[in-house]
């Protein structure tokens, strides 16, 4: 046996049973220590993958967000029209005025079991004004106070031939809007609507009247003003502070050749009928 031979015999009786050889390092390792690698490498934490890094979600974030505002955007005309937005910017301009301030103190949320409206204190004593077809048959309606007060309500009168309802909220001086004597069907007079249009609460408008039509039971007032849902039941009030009617509806009126959108109210003089029968 050469001596080449014999150092190889010689080097591979040295290593260990339980060894194994690094031929590319030239060591040897042991089982215990292949263990001890092996645990180390399936311990080392992979790198994060990119769509759990913090950057990622707020890319989402950003894509849903924009998302979100587009669709609102082009859902926002559906409902509410561009005359509609119109009215917050006019009740911002005029709820600056101290006069407006002042009356919106009197204006107040009806609230039925399937509906939502406007009514107006007439009396420091709890005396409510608002639309039949607001309570409906809604015998202890909700009215909800623009200082933040709710009381349950009582039905005092409700007026057959006209839309209109007497409330009682059991309360003390309370800030109220005066009564005009009367309204004599002028038009042209300019005027101020408060109530709570759509999902909006305490809008201030203004408009005026176009005078007087018949409906075959009643003279009701007609108005040019912004009118829509939820005004149900809001004051008509004249530039010096007293209310000339209370509006119920909407309707529509041609004029040269062309449709035009207007409000009705039921005249002051029916409020006075109304109180006097409860009293």
């Amino acid at each position: 046996m050469s001596d080449h031979d014999k150092n190889s015999s010689n080097a591979s009786d040295s290593i260990p049973a339980d060894s194994h050889l690094d031929e590319e390092n030239g060591r040897e390792f042991t089982e215990e220590e292949l263990e001890e690698m092996f645990k180390a490498a399936e311990e080392e934490e992979m790198p994060e993958p990119f769509w759990h890094s913090p950057r990622f979600r707020k890319i989402v974030v950003g894509v849903m967000v924009f998302a979100f505002c587009a669709q609102l955007l082009a859902f926002l005309p559906r409902i509410y029209s561009l005359a509609a937005i119109q009215f917050l910017a006019t009740s911002a301009a005029l709820s600056q005025m101290e006069s407006i301030q002042q009356y919106k103190e009197a204006v107040v949320v009806i609230q039925s079991e399937d509906s939502k409206g406007t009514g107006f204190m007439i009396s420091e004593d709890g005396l409510v004004v608002t639309n039949r077809h607001v309570i409906d048959k809604d015998t202890r309606p909700f009215v909800h106070l623009p200082g933040g007060g709710s009381y349950m309500a009582t039905v005092v009168a409700i007026d057959q031939d006209v839309d209109l309802a007497l409330l009682r909220i059991d309360a003390e001086d309370l800030p109220f809007l005066p009564l005009a004597e009367n309204y004599g069907g002028e038009a042209g007079k300019p005027i101020y609507v408060i109530g709570n249009p759509l999902f909006f609460t305490n809008i201030a408008n203004e408009g005026e009247t176009l005078g007087l039509t018949y409906d075959g039971r009643a003279h009701l007032m007609v108005l040019d003003a912004p009118i829509y849902k939820g005004n149900s039941g809001s004051p008509v009030i004249a530039h010096d502070g007293v209310v000339i009617g209370v509006v119920f509806a909407t309707s529509s009126m041609e004029q040269d050749g062309k449709k035009r959108r207007i409000g009705l109210a039921v005249p002051v003089d029916w409020v006075w009928r109304l109180q006097e029968g409860a009293s």
